[in-house]
C-alpha cells in the first residue's frame, strides 16, 4: 500500500517560464507625428464625465468588504452571494486566507467516551482548515470557495455549511 495522498499533493505550483534580461528590454519611446498633438475630448464626453465610473467600482468594493463574514460558522454559503459578485467574494476570501481562531484550549464536544476537541496543531498540518468559535466546528476553505450549489447529500456539506 502506497503513501496516502493529501489534498496538497494534487495542487503543486509549477514554474513554466524563466525571467531573462531580454524580457525587460526598454520600450521604444519614439513618437509618431500624430502622437505629438494633444488629445482633446469631444464635448459629449466631457459633459458625461462628471460621473466617475471608478467611484462606482470603489463603492462596490466597499460593499463586498463590509459583507464579508470571516467566521465560517456564521458566513453564508458562497452560492447565496449574487452570481455576478461571487468571483470578487471568492478573491477576498482567498486573499484573507483560512479563518484561524487560535485558542489555548478548545472546548470539548460529544459526551461520555466520545469527547473530542479541536487541536491547534491541525492548522500546521492542514493549511486549508478553518475553525469557527461560534459553532465549535472545522471547515474547509477550498470546499467553501469551489462549491457552487448545495448538495442533496448532507455529508457533502459537512465542511462547507454545518462544520465537522
Amino acid at each position: 500500500m502506497g503513501k496516502r495522498k493529501t489534498i496538497d499533493s494534487f495542487f503543486k505550483k509549477e514554474v513554466k517560464y524563466s525571467l531573462t534580461t531580454e524580457s525587460f528590454a526598454t520600450p521604444n519611446l519614439e513618437q509618431s507625428p500624430s502622437d505629438k498633438q494633444p488629445h482633446v475630448a469631444s464635448p459629449s464626453l466631457v459633459k458625461g464625465s462628471s460621473r466617475n465610473p471608478s467611484t462606482n467600482v470603489s463603492n462596490e468594493q466597499e460593499k463586498i468588504d463590509t459583507a464579508l463574514v470571516y467566521d465560517p460558522g456564521l458566513r453564508p454559503p458562497i452560492w447565496d452571494y449574487p452570481i455576478n459578485q461571487r468571483d470578487e467574494f471568492s478573491r477576498k476570501y482567498v486573499n484573507a486566507g483560512p479563518y484561524r481562531h487560535m485558542l489555548t484550549n478548545y472546548p470539548y464536544s460529544g459526551e461520555g467516551n466520545n469527547c473530542r476537541r479541536f487541536q491547534a496543531s491541525w492548522f500546521t498540518s492542514f493549511h486549508w482548515l478553518e475553525y469557527s468559535p461560534a459553532k465549535d466546528a472545522a471547515y474547509c476553505l477550498p470546499c467553501y470557495l469551489f462549491t457552487d450549489k448545495p448538495s442533496e447529500r448532507p455529508e457533502a456539506n459537512a465542511f462547507i455549511v454545518e462544520g465537522f
